[in-house]
């Protein structure tokens, strides 16, 4: 049996719940163009790959939840939990308590949840990115607009590749990312995740506010325009 602890609870309830959303909506889309007949576009094969890279990174942070820890049956005794499936890494403890709890074969597991985790958390997230652009793309077939999106895309793909790069050699050798007592270097992973999240919520401002200038040149009422920049909000959230 698997115990979790309530952020453990938390990260595997909120999993759920928004791999579950982004599969209904993808769902929903592909059921659309069937029935619509509709021909399939670049923006629809985009958000397939960020829905297969979801699961992928799902099934690795499942993985990384929980391999097992120590639970106390009195105030004297403590046993060993029975690892149980997909789960390796510590039900949802911090990091500290994981390095310092944990046997190292648990630590080791955990972390290499985490190795197999960015990478997949950058394809998702830029897939994604590359198809709301592609979505602007066939709704504003404008020429400037076409070109500022397609900058923008190249830097989303940009900082894919520099992220994946950058998460695919935290240290060297590669295993001291995993095996703690190795010799070696790894970079600063505060700073690495502070700059491409700045970076990250850059792009996702500068990508909803680019359908703002097309819809303020349309020929409707003021509160009009204001629903329609609402719902590509929205849809881009």
């Amino acid at each position: 049996m698997t115990y979790l602890t309530p952020d453990g609870k938390a990260s595997l309830g909120s999993g759920i719940a928004f791999t579950a959303l982004a599969s209904i909506a993808v769902g929903l889309r592909i059921l659309s163009k069937t029935y619509t007949k509709a021909s399939w576009a670049a923006d629809d094969s985009w958000a397939v790959v960020g829905l297969i890279a979801l699961f992928g990174l799902i099934t690795a942070e499942f993985w990384g939840m929980s391999y097992f820890y120590y639970e106390a049956l009195s105030d004297l005794k403590k046993q060993p939990l029975i690892k149980a499936g997909l789960f390796a890494g510590g039900g949802g403890l911090n990091v500290e308590s994981i390095l310092l709890k944990h046997e190292s074969a648990t630590s080791e597991n955990y972390f290499k949840s985490l190795y197999m985790l960015h990478p997949l958390y950058a394809l998702s997230i830029t897939a994604t990115k590359l198809s709301i652009l592609y979505l602007y793309r066939r709704i504003f077939a404008v020429r400037t607009f076409k070109q500022i999106s397609f900058a923008v895309a190249a830097i989303c793909v940009g900082w894919w590749a520099a992220f994946t790069v950058t998460a695919l050699f935290p240290c060297y050798p590669v295993e001291k990312f995993w095996q703690h007592q190795m010799k070696g270097n790894c970079y600063n992973f505060n700073t690495f995740f502070l700059a491409s999240g700045v970076v990250d919520v850059l792009l996702d401002a500068i990508i909803l506010s680019l359908p703002i200038k097309m819809i303020s040149r349309l020929q409707m009422p003021y509160k009009r325009k204001v629903m329609i920049c609402f719902v590509f909000l929205i849809g881009g959230l």
